[in-house]
């Protein structure tokens, strides 16, 4: 029988792709395109017998692939950009690359997803993993032989153990501080038999006292047939076996167990439709500085907070109109800690008990408070990076190409002899070539400035002499753009102590960017000195900015405009640098702006005397 082509099977124009499918392609040994899925050929507009060489991207697929083919890796993966393109509607992939071999046939495996897909599936893997963390869900997963794959901090402190220490480990021998070795080979036994095994443990914490866990571990499986892995859960029963206890102890039992418990305990019982105190544990007395000869057995609004008795009773309502195993409630004591509490019940047929158990939680709420401010710094910093990476990509590769382009021209001059021409654009070459040079002179020196590496070398100085420095160097530019280009300066001298190259640099980028977003109008630079401080203002009449972005326009590579399509070239950096060598003088910097009116920028430095 004739064997078939793994990447030819008959009929297979018959088969249908899901909607959703990801881009797919197979390439041979050569870099041969073998095989393209829809969703290839309609993402990039290219199918097989077609070549890489036409897909215009950073890197190079063509010549990644060809390197790859020439190493001893199975797989890698990358992000892949592309040039833009009106016939493509995305620019940015994550491609994974699978090495392959059918019948002795070497083949590469490329399967392409986008950052939005990418992005998503990560933030569900952080949303589930907050979730248990945020929840304090004792969680333990394993691989199929019972090795400690991932932990919550919560069987962390169960466990007592860190997460780097029981990593890889054998769950049965993790656990064997907590269990006899009975249940040592019970685990054991199930994990090799992939069986559920359930065991009620219980550990000493130093905050709570003794914790009852019921610990469930149960095998995961896919489609209901290959096994993944393990989980072992842990689920609080200590309010159930406390329960059980005080219902079947003396009260010098439960005096005894209740006082090793760190939540702080409160039983109260209603008699005759009388509320009294019953009893406490030493914690409770202890939080609300009450004395327990003065507590037992007295009228509750006699002890307890009115506010703290309005939301026992309404708990205590819904537990048992609701017929609920305990019923919830928060509550802000006087000494402005604030606590959640639970609520459970006892009746008999004259007697009802009521069990309440306080949790401070106001270190918890502000610790989520923190987490709260620092995703929201996460998510701020996820956006610089994209806009570091879209500015970098875009002032790197201008230049790139622009001196690519010189290059083809002087190869054509060369040939012809037009060496005047070559002259011209060697001017061309060196504007280009300084363009980047700036660029990473900026990105240094923002780094310098954010870690407090720069040297300030202070002398005394005449501010209007620096100003007039920056005029004469910006007047050309701004004549250039037609703008009414004016100095306006006191005539006395006015002092600073300051470093000159920075503090001139500081002006410089100032004016720059003032020149820059002005087409037309007037950019007029002026100073004044006056209790003790000198103002320099900057005033321009160009686009101005939205008042949104005045919070965020000292972020390194930020820029009303971002992207490709902008109308002003540079990477964002200018008055980042500007701002932080401001307040490194000693100085403030502060802007006045609206769309289509201006920006109004204030440098306000202490005068020298």
């Amino acid at each position: 029988m004739e064997k078939k082509d793994f990447l030819s099977p008959p009929n297979i124009e018959t088969f249908q792709e899901l909607p959703d499918s990801k881009p797919l392609v197979v390439v041979g040994k050569n870099s041969e395109i073998l095989y393209t899925n829809n969703s290839f050929r309609k993402s990039f507009q290219i199918k097989e017998g077609m070549s890489f060489e036409e897909l215009k991207s950073e890197p190079n697929l063509e010549n990644l692939l060809t390197v790859f083919s020439q190493s001893n890796f199975n797989g890698f993966h990358f992000d892949l950009f592309l040039f833009p393109d009106e016939k493509l509607e995305i620019n940015h992939y994550y491609v994974e690359v699978d090495r392959i071999f059918i019948e002795s046939r070497e083949y590469f495996f490329l399967t392409f997803q986008t950052s939005n897909e990418k992005q998503k599936l990560e933030s569900r893997i952080n949303d589930l993993h907050d979730a248990l963390e945020y929840g304090k869900i004792p969680v333990i997963i394993t691989d199929e032989n019972g090795n400690i794959n991932y932990a919550t901090r919560m069987f962390e402190k169960i466990l007592k153990n860190s997460i780097d220490e029981i990593f890889y480990q054998p769950i049965a021998l993790v656990l064997s501080n907590n269990i006899i070795d009975a249940d040592f080979n019970e685990i054991n036994e199930a994990i090799h038999r992939t069986k559920r095994w359930t065991k009620e443990i219980s550990y000493f914490d130093d905050k709570k006292g003794h914790i009852f866990l019921e610990l469930n571990l149960n095998p995961v499986y896919r489609d209901g047939t290959d096994l993944l892995n393990f989980i072992l859960t842990a689920h609080d029963i200590t309010s159930h076996i406390l329960k059980n206890q005080i219902a079947k102890k003396s009260a010098e039992s439960l005096l005894a167990i209740i006082n090793n418990i760190s939540d702080l305990l409160l039983i109260i019982k209603k008699e005759n439709n009388e509320w009294t105190f019953n009893n406490a544990n030493e914690n409770f007395f202890q939080t609300f500085s009450l004395i327990k000869a003065n507590c037992l057995n007295r009228k509750l609004e006699s002890v307890l907070e009115a506010a703290y008795l309005k939301e026992i009773f309404a708990a205590v309502t819904k537990l048992k109109n609701l017929s609920l195993k305990y019923a919830e409630f928060f509550y802000d004591h006087s000494n402005k800690r604030k606590y959640s509490g639970k609520v459970t019940g006892i009746v008999s047929d004259t007697e009802e008990f009521f069990i309440i158990s306080l949790k401070d939680i106001t270190d918890q709420l502000l610790y989520e408070l923190i987490l709260k401010k620092a995703y929201e710094k996460e998510i701020h910093l996820n956006k610089l990076k994209t806009a570091f990476l879209e500015n970098m990509s875009h002032e790197i590769r201008t230049p790139y190409n622009a001196i690519l382009g010189y290059s083809e021209i002087i190869d054509d001059c060369l040939q012809v002899g037009e060496f005047d021409t070559i002259k011209e654009i060697s001017v061309f070459v060196k504007e280009v070539l300084d363009r980047v040079l700036n660029l990473f002179t900026n990105i240094v020196e923002v780094s310098q400035i954010e870690s407090g590496e720069v040297q300030v070398d202070k002398v005394v100085v005449n501010c209007h002499e620096i100003l007039k420095s920056v005029y004469n160097k910006k007047t050309l530019a701004a004549k250039a753009k037609g703008l009414d280009f004016k100095l306006e300066v006191e005539q006395h001298e006015v002092l600073l102590s300051t470093d000159w190259i920075k503090f001139e640099k500081i002006i410089f980028s100032i004016v720059d960017n003032a020149i820059k977003y002005t087409e037309t109008g007037s950019v007029i630079i002026g100073a004044s000195s006056h209790d003790g401080r000198i103002i320099i203002s900057v005033s321009d009449t160009g686009k101005g900015m939205d008042v949104t972005m005045l919070s965020r326009l000292f972020e390194p590579f930020t820029q009303e405009e971002e992207g490709y399509a902008r109308n002003f070239e540079g990477a964002g950096l200018g008055l980042t640098i500007a701002y932080g060598l401001t307040k490194l003088l000693g100085g403030e910097m502060e802007f006045e702006s609206s769309k289509e009116t201006g920006t109004k920028v204030l440098l306000i430095f202490p005068q020298y005397n």
